[in-house]
């Protein structure tokens, strides 16, 4: 199993992600605003989705 080390890796994962090396956006489900945050708890718990990305709008 793997673990992450802040430290070490929280520098390198925007560097791999950049390279094309850290396929993220092949591990999201969607991007709800703020105001589906239960919805998408709810859809993980049920299995629908696996990571979801709340978007955030200024």
């Amino acid at each position: 199993m793997m673990t992450a080390v802040p430290g070490r890796d929280g520098p390198r994962f925007p560097a791999l992600y950049e390279d094309g090396r850290l396929p993220v956006d092949r591990l999201r489900s969607g991007f709800p605003g703020v105001e589906d945050i239960d919805t998408g708890f709810d859809r993980r718990a049920d299995g629908d989705v696996v990571r979801r990305t709340a978007a955030f709008s200024h």
